[in-house]
């Protein structure tokens, strides 16, 4: 009703259509492209999709959330902040936010199985195309698919 009475649909139907639009152009296929290294023993399970699943990889999919990224910062990094007291390695917890990077997952529905790109909803329904859209936070500009 208030995605009608703001004017980013215009009924029922159009909402339909729009679902079935992010279904095929939001859906998300893992290639090599999205993947990266996370072992090196030869098998197929040394990749790994970069890409989080909207509903898997969140602690609740209904909700908007920031997630934190997974980076590991190495040891000769993590020695000298613990120097000057920004980490602790005993929590393993870092006093400034910088070094805890994360990024931000949107609620969808819970019972949803593919994997959708990343989206501003209300910007989804305006432009009605694909944006890749990721809000990240803590990463001094580093992009997504380098973390």
């Amino acid at each position: 009703e208030d995605w009608i009475s703001r004017g980013l649909i215009s009924d029922q139907h159009d909402a339909e259509v729009l679902t079935n639009l992010a279904n095929t152009i939001l859906r998300h296929d893992c290639t090599p492209r999205c993947q990266k290294r996370v072992k090196s023993e030869g098998g197929e399970d040394d990749f790994k999709c970069r890409k989080l699943h909207s509903v898997r990889d969140t602690p609740d999919p209904t909700q908007d959330q920031w997630v934190t990224m997974e980076y590991d910062w190495g040891g000769d990094v993590k020695e000298l902040l613990e120097q000057i007291g920004i980490y602790n390695s005993s929590t393993n917890q870092y006093a400034n936010p910088f070094f805890t990077p994360t990024r931000h997952m949107t609620g969808v529905q819970p019972n949803a199985t593919c994997n959708m790109s990343p989206v501003d909803r209300e910007l989804f329904a305006i432009l009605r195309a694909m944006q890749n859209l990721q809000w990240l936070h803590h990463t001094n500009g580093v992009c997504k698919y380098v973390v």
